[in-house]
């Protein structure tokens, strides 16, 4: 089997990070597999693994770009003859299916890893002959959103590399530190838990908060966390570069997905390697009674933009770190048995060979 993954650029970031691990897992079972994006901070670790590669941007979403990839796109797939093209971003995808065509012998499959907000824009994931989604939540949303054919969605739960936070030993400190991490978006919602941090600090003055990630949204946050006079930490880096000092990982987002009896929600990267580390971990989910937070075996619940239940959540970690202790434990477990790369690995697989035997 032959298999071309497509992204913008391989630049930090989870679906990068996923794409990686996809392909090192893919390769060292035998399929011949080929990253096709744009350069970034990821190529020195696919040098060093001695994956393929082949340099083709789309990180900048104009008119000339389509035009100029598509035809570099179609001239290696008659070039290469690839079994599948997989795209897992959204500008990709158009290329990717105006490339493969109605009758080409490529299989066009596509990914969703989040909540998009452009829903024209992100129509074209639904074009997929197979749709991979990494949870229930967005196998709906594939459906209700964006008009995927029911028939042809997969759920496969993202693999998350147990190294280097699994052995991670935390440091002694005197501060509560609580971490956000990831991209400094509005939809990540940072804001809202700057405002939970505010009302946590009058009753409880040492704690810090730690924002690691970069963005477009830095300047409001870093405007806000003046105003609310919080000294919030803005810092850059790898999230197991910060796990041995946090007491409390918070993910906050406002796009989310929803509570549901017996079915496994993606919860995001950073969630599961705070748990891998057995942090506390605080997330939002919809589905959760307004006003108050959920504790779950493995994590406490909020809704989303929830801010005074945020703020309930985080002092309940604070008032009660032995307890919380062996959530995180429970949360470690949870991952192991659920989010490895082998069982992406595997049941993406599953999905092509599926295809193929149409």
């Amino acid at each position: 089997m032959k298999v071309f993954l497509m992204i913008p650029e391989m630049d930090l970031g989870g679906v990068e990070e996923g794409t990686f691990d996809l392909a090192r897992g893919m390769r060292d079972i035998g399929i011949d597999v080929t990253i096709i994006s744009g350069p970034g901070r990821y190529i020195p670790l696919i040098e060093k693994e001695k994956l393929k590669w082949f340099n083709l941007s789309t990180k900048n979403k104009t008119p000339r770009v389509f035009l100029k990839s598509l035809k570099i796109l179609k001239d290696l797939i008659n070039q290469e003859q690839p079994d599948i093209l997989h795209c897992r971003s959204r500008f990709p995808a158009w290329v990717g299916y105006y490339a493969t065509g109605k009758n080409s012998r490529t299989k066009f499959v596509t990914s969703i890893h989040g909540f998009y907000k452009w829903s024209i824009y992100s129509r074209i994931l639904a074009r997929g002959e197979r749709i991979i989604v990494i949870s229930d939540s967005l196998g709906d949303f594939a459906v209700k959103k964006l008009g995927a054919d029911p028939a042809r969605v997969r759920i496969v739960h993202n693999g998350i590399k147990f190294e280097p936070y699994i052995n991670i030993k935390k440091k002694q400190h005197q501060k509560f530190i609580i971490a956000g991490v990831g991209r400094l978006t509005k939809l990540k919602g940072f804001q809202n838990l700057m405002r939970a941090v505010s009302i946590v600090k009058k009753t409880n003055p040492d704690i810090r908060l730690y924002l690691i990630g970069d963005g477009p949204y830095k300047k409001r946050l870093e405007s806000l966390d003046r105003k609310l006079n919080i000294n919030t930490n803005f810092l850059q880096g790898k999230m197991s570069d910060f796990l041995s000092e946090i007491d409390l990982l918070v993910a906050p987002h406002i796009e989310t997905e929803t509570l549901k009896s017996g079915v496994i929600p993606w919860l995001g990267r950073a969630v599961y390697e705070a748990q891998l580390s057995c942090t506390p971990v605080i997330t939002t989910l919809h589905g959760v009674p307004y006003g108050t937070f959920i504790k779950t075996d493995t994590e406490l619940l909020v809704p989303p933009c929830d801010v005074p239940a945020m703020a309930k959540a985080i002092n309940y970690v604070i008032n009660n770190q032995e307890e919380m202790k062996k959530i995180a434990f429970r949360g470690r477990d949870f991952v192991i048995e659920h989010f490895s790369i082998e069982q992406m690995v595997k049941k993406t697989v599953q999905v092509y060979q599926e295809l193929l035997h149409e």
